[in-house]
C-alpha cells in the first residue's frame, strides 16, 4: 500500500499543471484577441481556437469574457508575483517604506511605469467595452476605484514624511496623482507620443516631482 499515496499525489500534481497550462493558454489568446479584434468580435468560440481548447472548457472554468477579461487585469497587474496580492507585493513595499519625498516618488514611477507597460493594453480593451457593455462599465468603474484606493497609500506615505506641498489637501494630490499615473494617459503618451516604458517613467518622475512634492 505504500506506493498509492505517492502515485496520486503526482496524479494530482500532473492534473493542477496541466489545468494552469490550460489557463495561461486561455488568458494568452484571449488578450491577443482582445488586443486585435476588440471585445465585441472577439467571441469565447474564437478564444477556444486559438487556445486550442473546447469552448465548454473555457466556460467551466471562466464561466464568460468578464471574467477572462478580470483575470487579464490581476494577471497584469501581479506581473512575476502571481501568487501574491498585488499591495503586498515587495515593489510596493519599496514604494511604502522609503523615507522621503523624492525617494518615494522615483521608486513609484519605477514600479508605476512598470506596471502599466504590462497593464494599460489590457485596461483599453475594458475601456472599449465598457461604452456597450453595462457589465463592463461596471467592471470599469470598480477597476478606478481599486486604483484610487491603492494610490491614496501613496499620497498618506507623502504626507506622513511631510513631504507633501503645503497647500495641497489630500484629496486634490489624490486627485493629481490619480490623473497622471492614469492607464488612458499612459496609452495616449504611447500611441501618440511614441513614448517608452522609460520615457514615460522619468515623465512621472519630473511631473510628480514638481506637482507634489513641497
Amino acid at each position: 500500500m505504500s506506493d498509492v499515496k505517492p502515485k496520486r499525489a503526482y496524479r494530482s500534481g500532473q492534473r493542477q499543471k496541466q489545468a494552469e497550462a490550460t489557463r495561461e493558454a486561455v488568458l494568452d489568446a484571449a488578450e491577443s484577441l482582445f488586443r486585435k479584434n476588440g471585445w465585441g468580435a472577439t467571441t469565447i468560440a474564437a478564444i477556444a481556437r486559438e487556445a486550442d481548447v473546447s469552448p465548454e472548457t473555457i466556460y467551466a472554468r471562466f464561466r464568460n469574457k468578464r471574467t477572462i477579461v478580470h483575470e487579464l487585469v490581476i494577471r497584469a497587474m501581479r506581473g512575476g508575483q502571481q501568487q501574491t496580492p498585488f499591495m503586498q507585493q515587495e515593489q510596493r513595499a519599496r514604494v511604502l517604506t522609503a523615507t522621503s519625498g523624492p525617494a518615494i516618488i522615483d521608486a513609484f514611477a519605477s514600479d508605476i511605469a512598470e506596471l502599466l507597460s504590462r497593464a494599460a493594453p489590457i485596461l483599453a480593451v475594458v475601456r472599449s467595452a465598457a461604452e456597450t457593455d453595462p457589465e463592463m462599465a461596471e467592471l470599469y468603474s470598480e477597476l478606478h476605484q481599486a486604483r484610487r484606493r491603492n494610490l491614496g497609500r501613496l499620497i498618506t506615505t507623502l504626507e506622513e514624511a511631510g513631504a507633501l506641498r503645503p497647500d495641497l489637501t489630500v484629496e486634490a494630490a489624490g486627485d493629481i496623482l490619480w490623473s497622471v499615473v492614469s492607464p488612458e494617459l499612459w496609452s495616449l503618451r504611447v500611441e501618440q507620443l511614441g513614448a517608452t516604458p522609460e520615457t514615460n517613467r522619468d515623465w512621472f518622475r519630473t511631473v510628480l516631482h514638481r506637482l507634489l512634492l513641497a
